[in-house]
């Protein structure tokens, strides 16, 4: 019996860890001043996948679009 609630209180102290692991980027990203920031940010990243993508192609499949 014993045994089992030492593995609960373990359990619960790994969730608390990870809640306040995350405390602070979840305050960060609910407020409305970051997120116009985290949007673009998002964007940007969005367009670095693209780019990786393309340049992980080999170069003679490559296809070039306008407006990348």
């Amino acid at each position: 019996m014993s045994c089992a609630w030492q593995k609960g209180l373990k359990e619960h102290r790994r969730e608390k860890d990870r809640k306040n692991l995350w405390k602070k980027i979840y305050k960060f990203s609910i407020d409305v001043e970051n997120t116009a920031f985290l949007k673009r940010l998002q964007k940007l990243l969005d367009e670095q996948r693209i780019i990786e993508k393309y340049l992980d192609t080999p170069y003679a499949e490559r296809e070039y679009k306008a407006n990348r």
